[in-house]
Protein backbone atom coordinates (compact mmCIF):
# COMPACT_ATOMS: atom_id res chain seq x y z
CA UNK A 1 0.00 0.00 0.00
CA UNK A 2 1.11 3.57 -0.61
CA UNK A 3 2.79 5.39 2.23
CA UNK A 4 1.45 8.88 3.04
CA UNK A 5 3.85 11.74 2.55
CA UNK A 6 5.23 14.08 5.17
CA UNK A 7 5.99 17.73 4.64
CA UNK A 8 8.16 18.23 1.51
CA UNK A 9 11.87 18.73 1.92
CA UNK A 10 12.19 17.23 5.36
CA UNK A 11 15.55 15.49 5.65
CA UNK A 12 16.43 16.31 2.04
CA UNK A 13 19.95 17.62 1.30
CA UNK A 14 19.84 21.40 0.98
CA UNK A 15 22.89 21.90 -1.25
CA UNK A 16 25.24 20.04 -3.56
CA UNK A 17 27.78 19.69 -0.76
CA UNK A 18 25.13 18.08 1.44
CA UNK A 19 24.73 15.21 -1.03
CA UNK A 20 27.57 13.36 0.68
CA UNK A 21 25.78 13.36 4.03
CA UNK A 22 22.17 12.25 3.79
CA UNK A 23 20.15 13.20 6.83
CA UNK A 24 19.23 10.16 8.95
CA UNK A 25 15.96 8.92 10.36
CA UNK A 26 16.51 6.64 13.35
CA UNK A 27 13.82 4.08 14.05
CA UNK A 28 14.48 2.31 17.35
CA UNK A 29 12.55 -0.96 17.68
CA UNK A 30 12.01 -2.68 21.05
CA UNK A 31 11.08 -6.36 21.20
CA UNK A 32 8.41 -6.57 23.92
CA UNK A 33 7.94 -10.34 23.84
CA UNK A 34 8.08 -12.33 27.07
CA UNK A 35 11.56 -13.68 26.33
CA UNK A 36 12.88 -10.10 26.57
CA UNK A 37 11.36 -9.32 29.99
CA UNK A 38 14.72 -9.40 31.82
CA UNK A 39 15.81 -6.36 29.81
CA UNK A 40 12.71 -4.15 30.06
CA UNK A 41 13.87 -1.99 32.98
CA UNK A 42 17.33 -1.24 31.56
CA UNK A 43 15.80 -0.57 28.17
CA UNK A 44 13.31 1.96 29.53
CA UNK A 45 16.09 3.77 31.41
CA UNK A 46 18.24 3.74 28.28
CA UNK A 47 15.39 5.20 26.21
CA UNK A 48 15.18 8.14 28.63
CA UNK A 49 18.92 8.71 28.14
CA UNK A 50 18.67 8.47 24.35
CA UNK A 51 15.78 10.97 24.20
CA UNK A 52 17.88 13.37 26.27
CA UNK A 53 20.99 12.69 24.18
CA UNK A 54 19.43 13.11 20.75
CA UNK A 55 18.88 16.92 20.65
CA UNK A 56 22.51 17.60 21.59
CA UNK A 57 24.08 15.03 19.29
CA UNK A 58 21.89 14.95 16.18
CA UNK A 59 20.87 17.71 13.82
CA UNK A 60 17.62 19.46 14.68
CA UNK A 61 15.85 18.18 11.58
CA UNK A 62 17.04 14.59 11.95
CA UNK A 63 14.15 12.32 12.87
CA UNK A 64 13.57 9.75 15.59
CA UNK A 65 10.85 7.19 16.21
CA UNK A 66 10.56 4.43 18.81
CA UNK A 67 8.38 1.37 18.21
CA UNK A 68 7.47 -1.53 20.50
CA UNK A 69 6.33 -4.89 19.19
CA UNK A 70 5.59 -8.49 20.01
CA UNK A 71 2.61 -10.03 18.23
CA UNK A 72 1.31 -6.48 17.73
CA UNK A 73 3.08 -3.17 17.13
CA UNK A 74 2.67 0.26 18.75
CA UNK A 75 4.45 3.63 18.83
CA UNK A 76 6.37 4.69 21.92
CA UNK A 77 7.64 7.83 20.20
CA UNK A 78 5.88 8.83 16.95
CA UNK A 79 8.21 10.05 14.14
CA UNK A 80 9.46 13.48 15.18
CA UNK A 81 12.29 15.88 14.43
CA UNK A 82 14.71 15.81 17.37
CA UNK A 83 14.89 19.60 17.52
CA UNK A 84 11.28 19.75 18.73
CA UNK A 85 9.41 18.25 21.69
CA UNK A 86 9.72 14.46 21.88
CA UNK A 87 6.52 12.92 23.27
CA UNK A 88 6.89 9.49 24.80
CA UNK A 89 4.04 7.03 25.19
CA UNK A 90 3.62 4.09 27.57
CA UNK A 91 4.81 0.56 26.97
CA UNK A 92 1.97 -1.78 26.06
CA UNK A 93 1.53 -5.32 27.48
CA UNK A 94 3.07 -7.95 25.18
CA UNK A 95 0.85 -10.10 23.00
CA UNK A 96 1.47 -13.65 21.81
CA UNK A 97 4.24 -14.18 19.30
CA UNK A 98 7.05 -12.05 17.93
CA UNK A 99 6.04 -10.99 14.43
CA UNK A 100 8.66 -9.42 12.18
CA UNK A 101 6.24 -9.16 9.25
CA UNK A 102 3.66 -7.35 11.38
CA UNK A 103 6.36 -4.94 12.52
CA UNK A 104 7.51 -4.20 8.98
CA UNK A 105 3.93 -3.78 7.77
CA UNK A 106 3.37 -1.19 10.49
CA UNK A 107 6.60 0.60 9.59
CA UNK A 108 5.55 0.62 5.92
CA UNK A 109 2.29 2.36 6.88
CA UNK A 110 4.11 5.27 8.54
CA UNK A 111 4.37 8.57 6.64
CA UNK A 112 7.07 8.52 3.98
CA UNK A 113 10.25 10.44 4.68
CA UNK A 114 13.12 11.60 2.48
CA UNK A 115 15.53 10.68 5.28
CA UNK A 116 17.83 7.68 5.00
CA UNK A 117 16.09 5.33 7.44
CA UNK A 118 18.06 3.21 9.89
CA UNK A 119 16.18 0.54 11.85
CA UNK A 120 17.88 -0.33 15.14
CA UNK A 121 16.23 -3.52 16.39
CA UNK A 122 16.75 -4.57 20.01
CA UNK A 123 15.69 -8.21 20.13
CA UNK A 124 16.71 -11.78 20.91
CA UNK A 125 15.80 -12.65 17.33
CA UNK A 126 13.13 -15.22 18.24
CA UNK A 127 10.74 -14.31 15.42
CA UNK A 128 8.03 -16.79 14.48
CA UNK A 129 7.76 -15.53 10.89
CA UNK A 130 11.20 -14.92 9.41
CA UNK A 131 11.05 -14.64 5.60
CA UNK A 132 11.75 -17.69 3.49
CA UNK A 133 14.60 -16.27 1.41
CA UNK A 134 17.11 -13.45 1.14
CA UNK A 135 15.10 -11.93 -1.70
CA UNK A 136 11.92 -11.96 0.40
CA UNK A 137 13.79 -10.36 3.30
CA UNK A 138 15.13 -7.66 1.00
CA UNK A 139 11.68 -6.99 -0.45
CA UNK A 140 10.11 -6.62 3.01
CA UNK A 141 12.73 -4.07 4.04
CA UNK A 142 12.44 -2.18 0.76
CA UNK A 143 8.65 -1.96 1.07
CA UNK A 144 9.04 -0.69 4.63
CA UNK A 145 11.49 2.00 3.44
CA UNK A 146 14.41 0.68 5.51
CA UNK A 147 17.88 1.68 4.29
CA UNK A 148 19.98 0.15 7.07
CA UNK A 149 19.25 -2.58 9.59
CA UNK A 150 21.00 -3.35 12.88
CA UNK A 151 20.19 -6.21 15.27
CA UNK A 152 21.19 -5.50 18.86
CA UNK A 153 21.26 -8.63 21.04
CA UNK A 154 21.23 -7.99 24.81
CA UNK A 155 23.41 -10.86 26.03
CA UNK A 156 26.14 -13.30 24.96
CA UNK A 157 24.03 -16.25 26.12
CA UNK A 158 21.29 -15.51 23.56
CA UNK A 159 21.45 -17.74 20.52
CA UNK A 160 20.35 -16.18 17.24
CA UNK A 161 18.91 -18.48 14.61
CA UNK A 162 21.53 -19.40 12.02
CA UNK A 163 18.94 -18.48 9.40
CA UNK A 164 19.33 -14.80 10.33
CA UNK A 165 22.86 -14.56 8.91
CA UNK A 166 21.73 -15.89 5.55
CA UNK A 167 18.67 -13.66 5.36
CA UNK A 168 20.35 -10.47 6.59
CA UNK A 169 24.12 -10.71 5.91
CA UNK A 170 24.36 -6.90 6.27
CA UNK A 171 22.94 -7.00 9.83
CA UNK A 172 25.25 -9.18 11.90
CA UNK A 173 24.14 -9.26 15.57
CA UNK A 174 25.74 -6.67 17.84
CA UNK A 175 25.98 -8.22 21.31
CA UNK A 176 25.99 -6.09 24.48
CA UNK A 177 25.01 -6.31 28.15
CA UNK A 178 21.28 -5.64 28.02
CA UNK A 179 20.72 -5.48 31.79
CA UNK A 180 22.97 -2.41 32.00
CA UNK A 181 21.03 0.75 31.05
CA UNK A 182 24.22 2.75 30.46
CA UNK A 183 25.62 0.18 28.02
CA UNK A 184 22.23 -0.10 26.31
CA UNK A 185 22.11 3.67 25.78
CA UNK A 186 25.72 3.65 24.59
CA UNK A 187 25.14 1.00 21.95
CA UNK A 188 22.12 2.93 20.64
CA UNK A 189 24.29 6.04 20.42
CA UNK A 190 26.92 4.12 18.46
CA UNK A 191 24.32 2.87 15.98
CA UNK A 192 22.93 6.39 15.60
CA UNK A 193 26.14 8.13 14.60
CA UNK A 194 25.71 10.48 11.67
CA UNK A 195 26.39 8.80 8.29
CA UNK A 196 29.89 9.72 7.19
CA UNK A 197 31.39 8.76 10.53
CA UNK A 198 30.43 5.09 10.29
CA UNK A 199 31.74 3.46 7.16
CA UNK A 200 31.33 0.09 8.93
CA UNK A 201 27.56 0.25 8.36
CA UNK A 202 26.29 -1.61 5.29
CA UNK A 203 23.15 -0.32 3.58
CA UNK A 204 20.40 -2.79 2.79
CA UNK A 205 20.98 -4.00 -0.79
CA UNK A 206 18.36 -2.83 -3.26
CA UNK A 207 17.14 0.06 -1.10
CA UNK A 208 17.86 3.65 -2.05
CA UNK A 209 17.95 6.65 0.33
CA UNK A 210 14.52 7.49 1.70
CA UNK A 211 13.21 4.01 0.91
CA UNK A 212 12.75 4.84 -2.79
CA UNK A 213 13.95 1.82 -4.74
CA UNK A 214 14.36 1.66 -8.50
CA UNK A 215 15.71 -1.89 -8.55
CA UNK A 216 19.38 -0.89 -8.23
CA UNK A 217 21.55 -1.59 -5.22
CA UNK A 218 21.91 1.36 -2.91
CA UNK A 219 25.38 2.89 -3.17
CA UNK A 220 25.27 5.34 -0.29
CA UNK A 221 28.10 7.81 -0.05
CA UNK A 222 29.64 7.77 3.44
Amino acid sequence: RARPSRSPGRCSPTSASAQTQIKPYFMVIFDDSGSMSDFFQAREQALTQVIGWAPDNLRSDDELAVVGFSGDTYLLVPPVQVGGPIARGDRQPPTDGTSLSQLLNEVASMPRTSCATTMVLLSDGKFHDLPGSTDEARTQLRQAGIDELHLLVPGEEIEIEQKWAGLYPYAAPVIFEGTDSGETALVFGQMNEVPGARARVHPVPGVRPGGRSDGEDNQRVV
